[in-house]
């Protein structure tokens, strides 16, 4: 084949390189306008493989163009220029080749990082989506316990149980941990205050042994004290947990159950005649001026660093071995507690 037609052949192989990327970058605008890169890597690419034939044809000629005269002459020059050419040639290809590779590199390296960027983007989205279902149903739930019926309150407070019980260790769910508790004990100090009120069926005049259990006549409020107790479930030891101290002063808890985890609880001034405190644990919990007539201490786990300055207990109430319940500051009271109130402390006031 003469150089005219090598020519023409190369000027058509580019017209078609062309024309299929004109074509595909019509088809494909959206995709080349995001990825630049690309198209001008493969322009560059095309315009180099272009350039390597004629170039080393020139560069050819003329290292050898003072080459000596004659008809063998004329055949070695030839030859040595065909090899002088192919070893032109190599070297372009053996340069393209790593200008590739380092093209490759570089844009599989922008494709990673774009990549990275994009997973940031799914996650930060995931959180906020995840945050806007936690607080819906800390809203639904919230509004469930507001509704004045105690089986629908049931229901706001497993709500909220299970929130933190599907994954105890979620940052978003560790952040709300707080407010949930907040709620429950607020809503314990209203729904069962102490004393209660005037038209309670349960007035504080009624004795011990004719008050139903709590888990009867207040199931809502037995319901909360449950998911308090087992606020550290599934939590690791190592785990630092930013929570407030649970307040459930002046709270109605006769004859209910207390059993597990107290640390740290604030029970001043609360009414826990009979309540049973069987494995529980108390370390750090305030029972300051509370009634623990009848209560149920003998079997509690921990009491270190537990306050019990002015509290009053009878002959039923049951303590640890080894506790002296004077030395703790508690006052025992002759006999059983008899209604209507049960006398406090002189340092707590009238109760």
């Amino acid at each position: 084949m003469s150089d005219r037609w090598r020519r023409v052949a190369a000027v058509a192989a580019c017209l078609g390189w062309l024309a299929a990327l004109v074509v595909l970058a019509w088809y494909h605008r959206h995709w080349l306008i995001a990825h630049w890169q690309v198209l001008l890597a493969g322009v560059v690419v095309l315009g180099l493989l272009a350039s390597v034939f004629p170039l080393a044809r020139r560069l050819a000629m003329g290292r050898s163009a003072t080459a000596p005269r004659g008809k063998e002459a004329k055949e070695e020059l030839d030859v040595e220029r065909r090899k002088l050419q192919n070893d032109i040639r190599g070297t372009f290809f053996q340069a393209l080749a790593c200008l590739a590779v380092f093209i490759g590199a570089f844009l599989a390296w922008q494709q990673l990082h774009a990549e990275q960027q994009t997973n940031v983007q799914v996650r930060d989205e995931l959180d906020l989506t995840r945050q806007g279902q936690i607080a819906e149903r800390f809203s639904r739930a919230v509004d469930q316990l507001g509704s004045g019926k105690s089986d629908i309150a049931i229901g706001g407070i497993q709500g909220l149980e299970q929130i933190f019980n599907e994954s105890p260790t979620d940052q978003d769910v560790l952040k709300v941990r707080p407010e949930i508790f907040d709620v429950l004990t607020a809503y314990i100090r209203t729904h069962s205050p102490w004393p209660p009120p005037r038209d309670s069926p349960y007035p504080a005049t009624m004795a011990l042994d004719k008050v139903p259990p709590l888990r009867l006549r207040a199931p809502d409020v037995q319901a909360a004290l449950e998911v308090l107790w087992a606020r550290r479930d599934g939590i690791p030891d190592n785990l630092k947990l930013n929570e407030r101290a649970l307040f459930l002063e002046k709270v109605d808890l006769r004859n209910a159950r207390l059993a597990r985890l107290w640390d740290g609880t604030d029970f001043s001034g609360a009414e826990l005649a009979g309540s049973d405190f069987t494995a529980a644990s108390l370390p750090n919990t305030v029972f300051s001026c509370a009634d623990l007539s009848g209560a149920k201490l003998g079997d509690v786990a921990d009491t270190n660093g537990a306050v019990f300055m002015g509290a009053t207990a009878d002959s039923r109430t049951t303590f640890p071995d080894g506790f002296k319940p004077s030395a703790a500051g508690i006052v025992i009271l002759p006999g059983v507690v008899a209604r209507p109130m049960p006398p406090r402390s002189p340092s707590c006031g009238t109760g």
